[in-house]
């Protein structure tokens, strides 16, 4: 990898936030999930979720990077389910 790629991603990491996400429901092709802090609710489009959809479960805890108040990356669901 070349020193302008790096620094790309290193930029793009540096300015992202990963929050910690309540997921709480599905419609249609959205998926809504509620910030543990501020309880704000936060809509992302199904093409985020990928296949994680599979696993959602109500009320799981699920990660999501985030870019100036918008979901960038698909969410993140645990490592295990119990």
């Amino acid at each position: 990898m070349n020193d302008s790629a790096l620094l790309i991603l290193l930029s793009v990491f540096i300015w992202t936030n990963v929050h910690s996400n309540i997921y709480i429901r599905k419609a249609k092709t959205l998926f809504f999930c509620m910030d543990q802090d501020t309880f704000e609710q936060i809509t992302i489009a199904g093409d985020f979720v990928g296949d994680a959809a599979a696993f959602l479960q109500d009320s799981m805890i699920v990660n999501i990077s985030m870019y100036e108040g918008r979901p960038i990356v698909a969410l993140s669901c645990p490592i295990r389910l119990f």
